[in-house]
């Protein structure tokens, strides 16, 4: 992909939406998630101020929708993931102390290097893997099928609590978007091994009024309550989970 391209398609509305949040303080995210992410982390007794590590996977934008942009702007460092050369471009230009992964994270039971995934230039919100997603029918008819990296997400685990982000870091974050496979995705993580403070997980599909009650429950949701979680906070179709032995005894 060339840079003209990447300038014609979202450069400069990423500059302009740069500047404008440079300046002008505010939530990164679609429904104030990430204020709400760093009022858990402080209630669990964790130093905000204090770098902490993240694992972004659908990340999308660095900066427009972000759940994690806030507590990069705060000093914190992660491993942001999703597909396509123009969003690693960006990230790298606003969020360069990040590592970017361009992958499709999918459960351990796929077993393929490469899928099928639907992007078509810089990609939408509702990019996903072929067989998921919003709509195959409406997908289908706005963005193209190409093939991409399959990374499973027990590989993507064990990098990540490698990397120089997760070893000094006083808090974890992991956020999931992924449009459709994140509820498979989050079965496949051992938590026992992996303890992010803070989880947050997207309810698929978005129709939360009929699906939030259903999801309570589901095995997911069952499984993050005996992997020691509970559900404290819900920003539309997101579900914020902390994990209760982070909370800090007086």
């Amino acid at each position: 992909m060339t840079i003209i391209r990447i300038i014609k398609h979202d450069f400069v509305k990423t500059i302009i939406t740069y500047l404008y949040y440079l300046f002008i303080p505010r939530s990164y995210s679609q429904l104030g998630e990430d204020l709400v992410i760093l009022n858990h982390l402080e209630w669990l007794g964790k130093n905000i101020k204090s770098p902490g590590f993240y694992v972004d996977i659908g990340a999308f934008h660095p900066l427009d929708g972000s759940n994690t942009y806030k507590l990069y702007r705060n000093g914190s460092s992660g491993v942001v993931i999703d597909v396509g050369s123009q969003k690693k471009f960006l990230f790298k230009l606003f969020r360069s102390r990040d590592t970017f992964i361009d992958a499709a994270v999918v459960p351990d039971t796929f077993l393929e290097k490469h899928i099928l995934f639907y992007i078509d230039g810089y990609g939408s919100k509702n990019d996903s893997v072929v067989g998921y997603g919003v709509g195959e029918k409406q997908t289908t008819s706005v963005q193209k099928k190409q093939k991409v990296k399959a990374l499973q997400i027990s590989e993507l685990m064990e990098f990540s609590f490698s990397s120089k982000y997760a070893k000094d870091a006083s808090w974890s974050v992991i956020n999931i978007d992924i449009e459709g496979l994140d509820e498979e995705v989050i079965k496949s993580i051992n938590f026992d091994n992996y303890p992010f403070d803070v989880v947050c997980l997207e309810v698929f599909p978005h129709d939360i009024w009929d699906k939030f009650n259903e999801y309570l429950s589901s095995s997911v949701n069952s499984m993050m309550i005996e992997a020691g979680y509970s559900l404290q906070s819900v920003c539309g179709p997101t579900l914020i989970y902390l994990r209760k032995n982070s909370l800090h005894k007086q």
